[in-house]
């Protein structure tokens, strides 16, 4: 027997289907330093019109985990607070991650992962072709 007279109800789905666990979207246009706090965070870097630097938190102050991705093209590095600090591809103690490399900047992301006593840096590249600049 069908049932009738009943109003459907829609409820909004949620987002990624992770509600309160959903991460926050944050646009960023310069420079900025970065804190615990924004652990969880995306970094959306669009807009900007020079390069763009994020200074990590200290090491100490984790543990903290975000991304960073770059829609501008414009250069994009993650600068460690303390020299020598950044785990990253083929480093032990780099002193930041970038993407500078002429027509490889776009779509390029860095993942930060740290635990209170190391701290990755660790690029994903859009394309096989975009190279990451590691300083030491």
């Amino acid at each position: 027997m069908p049932i009738t007279g009943l109003t459907p109800k829609l409820l909004p789905p949620l987002l990624g289907g992770l509600g309160a666990h959903a991460s926050v979207l944050e646009v960023k246009t310069a420079s900025w330093t970065a804190t615990a706090a924004d652990s969880g965070k995306k970094f959306l870097v669009v807009g900007a019109t020079a390069a763009v630097v994020c200074t990590l938190p200290a090491i100490a102050d984790g543990p903290f985990a975000f991304e960073v991705f770059n829609g501008s093209d414009q250069n994009l590095t993650m600068t460690a607070a303390t020299a020598d600090t950044i785990i990253t591809y083929n480093d032990l103690a780099a002193d930041s991650v970038a993407f500078s490399t002429a027509s490889e900047k776009l779509g390029g992301s860095f993942e930060v992962l740290c635990d209170g006593t190391s701290l990755f840096v660790l690029a994903r590249i859009s394309s096989s072709y975009q190279n990451v600049t590691v300083s030491t």
